[in-house]
This record gives structure tokens, sequence and C-alpha cells, in this order.
């Protein structure tokens, strides 16, 4: 191997003379020496640093070991031909581009077309050596230009691969996060099956589930305007409102005017939230349904095997009109133990398989239908639409739900979660006292305001769904019973309830006098203490005494509020005229609440 010169020649970089600079290595393996010599010495007066050898075999060692930027091979040489030796550098440097040009005899067409056809580069002329040797440098320039921006390229490359692994993994982290602020707990119920799968990293669809206060679960299924992580913007609010009112004991109405205004606010022009919300009551054989823009809510019959009722929309989208004027009147819908609800986002109804062709809702409930017909689960569902689509591509989010109407969906663990033992403080003597007007109670819930304020005020969080159930009851009572006259005994069928709330509503609108005065005086007592609570309202008092007394053998629609209170409370007393209760709710943070007797 020998080593012709050694000079600095501005190629690559700028320099303050505006050139290129860098100092570019040159291997030329011929076995012509005199042409061999003639090329390096006048290469090395051109800047650059040459190496030379004298035959193919060695040629790859050198390259090898130089890691030249160009190579320049004799097409005639020893045991291994410039064809053969161009192949292997090119194997190489298969990572990299290092240019490769053949120096071939004068007129040797053939085997110049070969060369560039087998993958060299370029080639040049024993005799320019001699008398041409600008066009040899003209060629050499170009080809060591091509590597630069090769390798500018590379660097790019590389610099956007890094920028997007770097990507993914945030991308990664914040679907995780996304994910678990999403995720409840609600959902590992048994009594619910779920699918989701979504086109991008982001889920535009949303799927929530949380325990009430007063017991029961709420559901919601949502699909948001657009797909990946604009659609996802709006899951994020829209999930905080849902969990955090459904925990103080908010209604349905309550949530959707509350995410409704907040998605006007925040999202684009054009974009809004379709959802489905599944109220499920305790000690009650119906729930409430509400559906804006999502495709029909259905309810497969557990011993028929029929689809005994259909839900469809109602009203319009989530963040398209302002509150006042969206629709949140919800349906009621009589359920049987065994009977299973099924929602789904239009990704699972407009979904296609490789001939075009749609899903359908049609085909949904012709499917659910037969699995159910055949004693077969949702697994069995989800199957027949991924059948379906086969290896279609995706083109919307997709979230198919399966809710069994059963127990588990009505009982909360509160366990040692809800006992949080950063809001426990030592019990204290205070008082709350607050009155309502027609006005107000047209307007205004104080039941998820009051419970929040003993939260607040004493940490009583294990005892929350308890004190959520009393004041919910002795409100209803006072205000449906008292303040507006209303007779229970009219939900004594689906067509009741349907009745009741509708008088609810007009009795309610058309209020003009008429008020409720809540008091809560609070007296310590150990770890614990008794909660006074006083309901007093303007109306001309109920028929307390013929309430039930106990929820044994009560299987009506109606007369269970009184007697839930009293399993509940340490002491629960009316005057005669049935329009003020006086209510003794005993607690100990040192103990969990039992299950029933204050």
């Amino acid at each position: 191997m020998i080593k012709a010169g050694t000079i600095t020649l501005r190629d690559h970089e700028t320099g303050e003379d505006g050139h290129d600079e860098a100092v570019n290595t040159i291997l030329i393996a011929s076995s012509d020496a005199l042409v061999s010599r003639k090329l390096a010495a006048l290469l090395t007066e051109e800047g650059y640093t040459v190496w030379m050898t004298d035959n193919g075999a060695r040629v790859i060692e050198a390259c090898d070991w130089q890691q030249p930027d160009l190579v320049i091979v004799d097409d005639d040489m020893p045991i291994i031909g410039g064809h053969d030796a161009t192949r292997l550098i090119k194997r190489l440097f298969s990572g990299s581009y290092v240019p490769v040009l053949l120096m071939t005899a004068d007129g040797d067409v053939g085997a110049r077309i070969r060369y560039l056809e087998d993958g060299g580069d370029d080639y040049i002329s024993k005799s320019c050596v001699i008398c041409n040797f600008k066009l040899i440098s003209a060629k050499i320039r170009a080809m060591l230009r091509i590597s630069t921006l090769y390798w500018k390229l590379e660097q790019q490359r590389q610099a956007l691969e890094e920028h997007k692994q770097m990507e993914q993994a945030e991308q990664q982290t914040a679907r995780h996060l996304f994910e678990k602020f999403l995720h409840a707990e609600a959902l590992e119920s048994p009594a619910i099956r779920y699918m989701q799968n979504s086109m991008g990293l982001f889920n535009g669809d949303l799927l929530l589930a949380a325990h009430k206060p007063a017991g029961g679960m709420r559901v919601m299924i949502g699909d948001m305007t657009g797909h990946g992580l604009s659609a996802a913007v709006g899951s994020v609010p829209t999930s905080e409102i849902f969990y955090s009112m459904t925990a103080k004991g908010y209604t349905v109405g309550d949530i959707l005017i509350e995410i409704n205004n907040k998605l006007r606010r925040l999202l684009p022009t054009g974009n809004f939230c379709a959802a489905s919300i599944i109220d499920f009551e305790v000690n009650r054989q119906q729930i409430a349904v509400w559906n804006g823009g999502m495709p029909d809510v259905l309810l497969l019959d557990g011993k028929r095997r029929a689809v005994k009722e259909t839900v469809s929309s109602c009203a319009l989208p989530l963040g398209i009109v302002d509150g006042e004027a969206l629709n949140t009147s919800v349906v009621h819908v009589d359920i049987m133990p065994g009977d299973r609800l099924y929602l789904c986002s239009d990704g699972i109804t407009e979904g296609r398989n490789p001939q075009g062709e749609m899903y359908g809702a049609r085909r949904l409930a012709e499917s659910i239908l037969r699995q159910g017909r055949e004693g077969k689960g949702f697994d069995a569902i989800r199957e027949d639409f991924e059948s379906f689509v086969a290896d279609a591509p995706i083109s919307d989010d997709t979230t198919l739900v399966e809710i069994t109407c059963a127990r588990e969906l009505l009982e909360q663990d509160n366990g040692e979660a809800a006992a949080d033992s950063g809001n426990m403080r030592l019990p204290t003597k205070w008082a709350v006292e607050m009155r309502l007007d027609a006005d107000t109670l047209k307007e205004a819930d104080p039941r998820p305001l009051l419970t929040q304020l003993v939260m607040d005020l004493q940490g009583m969080q294990k005892h929350r769904d308890r004190l959520f159930t009393i004041l919910a009851e002795l409100f209803s009572n006072a205000l449906e019973h008292g303040v507006l006259g209303l007779d229970s005994a009219l939900k004594r069928d689906h067509q009741g309830f349907v009745e009741y709330y509708a008088q609810r509503k007009q009795k309610l609108d058309a209020l003009e006098n008429g008020w409720i005065r809540i008091a809560l005086e609070h007296f310590p007592e150990g770890c614990g203490g008794e909660l006074h609570i006083t309901v007093e309202d303007s109306g001309r008092g109920f028929d307390h005494q013929g309430r039930q007394a106990s929820l044994a053998g009560n299987t009506t629609s109606s007369g269970r509020g009184i007697a839930l209170v009293q399993s509940m409370c340490r002491e629960v007393t009316y005057n005669d005229e049935g329009n003020l209760v006086h209510a003794i709710y005993a607690w100990d943070n040192c103990e969990p609440p039992c299950q029933a007797g204050g």
C-alpha cells in the first residue's frame, strides 16, 4: 500500500473564502504503475489524500482499513477485475455511499456500459490521465458533491429518526396517562364487556363508568369529531366533568349541560361529541337513557332473547347548541335481571368490508339476536364484526359495549379507597342552614352542594354515599310531595314513571310560591359525631305514617324512601303534618359505616 501525499482541499464545509473545506481520501487500485502514479500525483496536487494498491484482491482490505471517500479501480487487474471489485466495494459500504469510478482503456464502450449497469458510478479513460486530467478532476468533484449530499441527507434522516423515536416515546407516555385518566375502576365490573380500537395512537371514542353516591352506576359512551389526538382533546374535560359531577350526585341533565357548555367553549366550530348515557338506579328495575347523536341503544330480553327496547337519538350531540337549547330529556326503560344493553359508536355501524359494504345497524342487531339465541356472548358479536371488516382499512375509531343488568351495576365497594385518610379531620361543632325559594328550586339542586360541604367541613369520605342518599330522599320528599303535592303512587309502572316526572316538571315550571329550608348541625362525639338534618317545606305535608316502615317485602315502585332513610339514621321524626322532618345520622371514622342502622 502506497500513500501518494496529503494536502488540504476546501471542498465540503464552507470556509472563509466561500469554498468548501475538507480533506478527501481517494483510493486508486491499478496494476498499471505508470498511469496510477501519474494520476496519484495529479490528484495530490489538487489537494486529495491518495492511497494506491496494485491488485483487486487488496482493494477490499484497503477500503475496510482506510475508509476512502472515493475509489478508482482499473478494469484490467489481476486476481479480481474492476467489475467484481466494484461489487465487493459496494457491498462493503452498503450502509453508506462511496463513489467508485472504473478506469478503462479508450474505446471500450461495452465494458463501460456493463460497468454502469452493474452498479458503478462513472468511468474515466486512461488516456485522460495524460492529456485531459481536467475531465477526470471534474468527474471526481461531481462524485464527491453527490457523496456530500448523501451524507447530509443521511444525517438529516438519522436526526428525523431520533426525533420520531422521541416523539413516539412521548406519545406512548401521553397515551398511557390519557388511558389512566379516562379508565375508571367501574369499567372492570364483570357486568360490563367492551371493545375499543382506534385509528391512531389516541382514541376519539370514550367509554366512562362511575358509581353514584346514592348507589347505582352511570355509563357514558362518546364519539368525538375527527380522529387521533385532535379528537381526544375533548375527552379529557368530558371525562373530568362526568366523573366529578357523578361523584357529587349531580343528575344526568346537570352533567350534560356542563359538558355541553365546556365543549362549546373549548372545541373549534364544527367539532362536537355524540354521546349516550345509561343511568342505573338502586332498587329500581328501570334505567334512564339519553342518546345524543349515537347509534341506537339496544336492550336484549334476557329470557326471550329478543330486542325489547330500542332507544334512538333524540337530542343533538354535545358542543353544538347553547345549554338552554340542549334537550336533556331521558327515556325510562324497564329492565329485568339478565337483560343486556348494547351501545356502540358509528365506527361499528359504518365499518366497511374489503368490498366497501357497510356493516350497518341492522346487521349489528341481527348479530346480537343470533348470538343471544345461540347462547353465545359478547366475544361472538365482536368476532362477527371483525370477520366482516376483515383486512379492510380502518376508517374510524370503534367502540362496542355490552352491559348485563346485574347486581354488580348497583353495588360499590367503598372499602379503603373511599376512606381517604387525607380528608379525615377531628370532629368539630358547626351548623349550616339554607332556604330555597320557588325561583331557586326551579334552577338549583342543593343535594350535591350540601354533600360536598359536609365532606369539606368534616372529611366524612367513608360516609359520602349514605349521606347523599339521606339528603336526596329527604329533599325529594319535601319538594315532590310537600311543595309540588305529587303522589308517588303514580309510579306503579313504566308509564306511571313517565307521567310522574312529566307532572313534576310541569308543576315545578309553574311554581310561583313555596320554599324548602334545610339545616345541618354537627355535634362531635369520640372520633365521629352526630349530624342533625332538618328539612322543612311550605307544603301541606303528606302521609308519612302510611309509608313502608321497612324495606323488607316492598316490591312496589315507590314507598322505599323513608324506610331507606330510617335504616341509615339513628332517628327520623316527622311533625304531625309531615312537612318537617328531623334525622340524626351517627358516624364514626374509627370503623367503616355499617349497612343499616346508623
